[in-house]
This record gives structure tokens, C-alpha cells and sequence, in this order.
């Protein structure tokens, strides 16, 4: 027993001796004075924020050969758990397909790939696949690659999709004809991801990005294959808010959201209510524009949560969210006045 524990000891000491041998980069200080609020603080490490400064590449490449270098003798135990993880994912999965517009809609995965295939069936079920994007094929050719939202015109015969090749969350909007497959030279770049069509089947909104903050600051409306300047719908002035905007599902409306983590700007709505209804003494409207603005915030919280906090291409049943809103709608909240 005690050759045993001595043993153990000098393996313990050698794997830390070979570890002292390992030099942990530092990232140099340079002194940054930030002055908000007429208070000065000095940030020593600012300059780690410039992406492009090749001095920034080199500390992060060196941060990772130093992980690597110290976590040499753990390779086969990350490997072993990474197989293990990836095991219990099944491979060839498939998401629900829902019926929009005339088309089942659904995303499936195959065996071996690592991309999902965003496909559709118009009709029926048991009719022919259509492939919208298959992402394995798309991908080719770039480090990072993701799909940031798909959306066919009313008409269904044009598909706008965003894509993202940096890792920064900054989309670029392509168009597809879905009746020949080709695809438009015509983008829109700095976007969310997200984009609506309106009901002519031209013009598009979508939320555009500060390419510095990366704060989704406006709503944008665009007119498909115009050579035309996109045009601005509303621009969010407080930084710490963002917006986005959706179709409802009626179809009849584009819904604008400006919120931040713990607010979200339903007092607007409210007050117009109430303008209204000293305008005209309407208290069922006014109830109904009451029910339908908690609607739309509840559709707005699952929206953000799914679609942004939450995200997930192919939710497994322990990924999927419900929101649950507790109470109802009850006489004070659809008729307070």
C-alpha cells in the first residue's frame, strides 16, 4: 500500500512539473481612461476588443496553444466524453413538420452530417420532398456557417434566407426563385437574420444591426429586385434597447418589438388604447385592442426566448420551451377606464 501511494505521489509531482514548464501567456496592460458619469476608470485590457489587431490574434492563439499544451495528457478523456455526448444525440432526427400557406414545412437531419436540411411538401405529406437548403452543401468551404431564418413569400414562389460566415450574428439576406432554384445576386447585408414578407410579395422587413455594437437598432423596409434605397420604419434611440420585428399570424400586420432583458415597451400600446377609447367610448374595442396587445406580448416573450435566448434549430424534448402565463384576463386588465 505505501509503494502504491508513493507511486501515485510521483506521478501527481511529475504531471505538475510538466505543467510549471508550461509558460501561461499575459496579456499586456495598456492603460484605457473610460469617463462616463464624470468618472474616470482605466481599463487595462481595451485593447483586446480590436478584432482586427493582429497582436489581439496572437495573445488568443497563444491563450489556446497554452489550453491544448496543458490539457495534452486529457485528449483521450475529451475524446471518450465528446463520443459519449454525441451518442445520445440521435443523428438522423427530424423536426414536426407545420402546415403554412399550403406547404408542410419541417427540417430533418442525415447520419454522419452536421448540418440540417430545411425541406417542404406541399399539400400532403406523402408527396414529393422539396430540399430549400441543405446546409451540408451550403457550408462547403467556410470555418462557420449558420442559417439565421427562412421566409417564402406569400405567393410562394420567392424564399429569403440569412446567413451568417463570421460568428458575429451579422446576417446576410439571399434570395432563391423556388420555380427555377436560382439564385438572386441581389443581398442584404447587417441584418438580425429575421426577415417578414409583406402581402405584394416585394416588399420585405427586417431588422438591421449596428455593426460596431452589434445592437439591433432599425427596422428597415426593402422592395425585392427595386433599385431602390432601402427605406427606414423606426429607428430605436435608447442603446439599451433592441428591436425586432414579425408578421402576425393573421398575416395582416408587421409587429415592431423594442425591448431589453428586463423591459419590454407595452406601455405605448396601452396609452394609445386608452386615447382611443376617450375618443370614442368603445370599451368592447377597447377591450379587444387590450386582448390583442397581451396576445402579442406573449407571443413576443416565446418568440425571444426560442428564437434568440434559447435558440435551437432542432429542439430535443428537454430543449423545447413553453411559456406559461399565470392569471387571465380578467374585467380590470381588458376594461380599466
Amino acid at each position: 500500500m505505501k509503494k502504491f501511494l508513493l507511486l501515485m505521489i510521483i506521478l501527481l509531482q511529475s504531471c505538475d512539473m510538466k505543467k510549471n514548464e508550461i509558460i501561461e501567456p499575459r496579456a499586456e496592460k495598456i492603460n484605457k481612461i473610460m469617463t462616463m458619469h464624470n468618472h474616470e476608470r482605466i481599463d487595462e485590457f481595451y485593447w483586446l476588443n480590436e478584432r482586427g489587431n493582429q497582436k489581439v490574434i496572437d495573445y488568443l492563439n497563444s491563450e489556446n496553444d497554452y489550453r491544448n499544451s496543458y490539457m495534452e495528457d486529457y485528449k483521450g478523456l475529451e475524446n471518450e466524453l465528446f463520443e459519449e455526448i454525441k451518442s445520445r444525440i440521435k443523428e438522423d432526427d427530424s423536426s414536426v413538420p407545420y402546415l403554412d400557406n399550403g406547404y408542410y414545412y419541417y427540417t430533418r437531419f442525415e447520419k454522419g452530417k452536421q448540418y440540417p436540411i430545411y425541406c417542404r411538401k406541399k399539400d400532403n405529406l406523402k408527396n414529393d420532398e422539396e430540399i430549400l437548403i441543405d446546409v451540408n452543401k451550403m457550408s462547403q468551404g467556410h470555418e462557420y456557417f449558420r442559417i439565421g431564418g427562412i421566409d417564402i413569400s406569400p405567393n410562394n414562389k420567392i424564399m429569403a434566407y440569412s446567413v451568417d460566415t463570421i460568428s458575429r450574428r451579422l446576417y446576410t439576406v439571399h434570395f432563391k426563385n423556388l420555380e427555377t432554384g436560382e439564385k438572386n445576386t441581389h443581398t442584404i447585408s447587417n441584418t438580425s437574420g429575421g426577415v417578414s414578407w409583406a402581402n405584394d410579395n416585394m416588399t420585405l422587413f427586417y431588422n438591421q444591426k449596428n455593426t460596431k455594437t452589434l445592437r439591433t437598432e432599425k427596422v428597415m423596409r426593402h422592395s425585392f429586385n427595386q433599385n431602390q434605397k432601402d427605406k427606414e420604419v423606426y429607428f430605436e434611440k435608447d442603446d439599451e434597447f433592441n428591436l425586432y420585428s414579425y408578421k402576425s399570424k393573421s398575416g395582416k400586420y408587421i409587429i415592431i418589438v423594442s425591448g431589453k432583458t428586463i423591459s419590454d415597451e407595452i406601455k405605448s400600446g396601452k396609452s394609445e388604447i386608452k386615447r382611443r377609447f376617450e375618443e370614442n367610448q368603445n370599451g368592447l374595442l377597447a377591450a379587444n385592442q387590450n386582448s390583442f396587445l397581451i396576445d402579442q406580448v406573449l407571443r413576443t416573450l416565446f418568440e425571444l426566448g426560442t428564437q434568440h435566448i434559447y435558440r435551437a434549430t432542432n429542439p430535443t424534448k428537454s430543449e423545447r420551451l413553453t411559456l406559461i402565463a399565470t392569471g387571465g384576463f380578467g374585467r380590470s386588465e381588458m376594461a380599466p377606464y
